[in-house]
């Protein structure tokens, strides 16, 4: 089978399905595309940040005015304190910095599976007076059709490993089919990861993990997981955010899903 990698920069899981960081193909440009997002295309979108450094770790989507749901290994054996939330700017250095309150990893996380986290925020949470920044998206509470376009964003690397300060996003990824996705994931496959196909050299790549993928205007997967390194022939793996509400809903104590 072919070898997994965690889009993460530090790689947290050790095992002999972890890609050594570093292998790229040469000439790509952004993996996830290399199309600017537009202000208002992405408002729920957020930078999982290192503390105050303004280092970009991950990504995240903003699902309550208290919650943002992102990867497991994201946040993986942290504290609260390790991180900063930062919204409301196509540019994650000029956003909004939020503090964490309480971090939330699914309990069946391991080898690549239920690798969802719910990142509470702080006191008043987040400010929604201007939506075209900062705002909730609705999570997709049915099965995305074979074949249905997605689209994903985030503040991923490039082949040189530099991170681009503005929000990029692709429209070029598709929903595969399960017994694709079962030849190309082994057994770490099951029902709640979503497969996505797309052209060589377009994905998702470090920096991404924990991010949205978008059907119809909802959210329907979490970035988890690529085969082969980033924007290979075989498709990525996303936590299918379907298959988590009721979790999100009992661990939030809130009605989202």
């Amino acid at each position: 089978m072919a070898s997994l990698l965690i889009f993460n920069l530090v790689v947290l899981i050790a095992s002999t399905l972890a890609t050594p960081v570093g292998q790229f193909s040469h000439g790509m440009n952004f993996v996830v595309g290399g199309k600017n997002a537009a202000h208002g295309q992405f408002p729920h979108q957020i930078s999982l940040q290192l503390g105050t450094s303004q280092f970009h770790n991950c990504g995240g989507s903003i699902i309550h005015k208290n919650w943002v749901l992102t990867a497991a290994h994201c946040v993986d054996s942290s504290s609260p304190g390790s991180y900063l939330v930062v919204a409301g700017d196509l540019l994650y250095k000029n956003g909004v910095p939020h503090k964490i309150e309480k971090i939330i990893s699914h309990e069946k996380y391991a080898n690549f599976q239920y690798d969802v986290s719910l990142l509470k925020i702080a006191g008043d949470g987040f400010d929604f007076s201007d939506p075209s920044k900062i705002s909730t998206i609705e999570l997709l509470k049915e099965e995305v059709p074979v074949g249905a376009e997605i689209s994903i964003s985030g503040w991923g690397q490039d082949s040189s490993g530099r991170v681009p300060d503005h929000l990029q996003y692709t429209d070029a990824m598709w929903h595969g089919e399960a017994k694709e996705c079962r030849d190309a994931f082994g057994s770490i496959f099951f029902d709640g990861i979503l497969c996505l196909k797309h052209p060589v050299s377009v994905g998702v790549c470090f920096g991404d993990s924990g991010g949205p993928a978008h059907y119809q205007g909802k959210l329907a997967g979490v970035a988890n997981f690529v085969v082969g390194g980033c924007g290979s022939g075989y498709p990525d793996g996303y936590a299918k955010v379907s298959y988590f509400g009721q979790w999100i809903n009992e661990q939030t104590g809130e009605e989202i899903y």
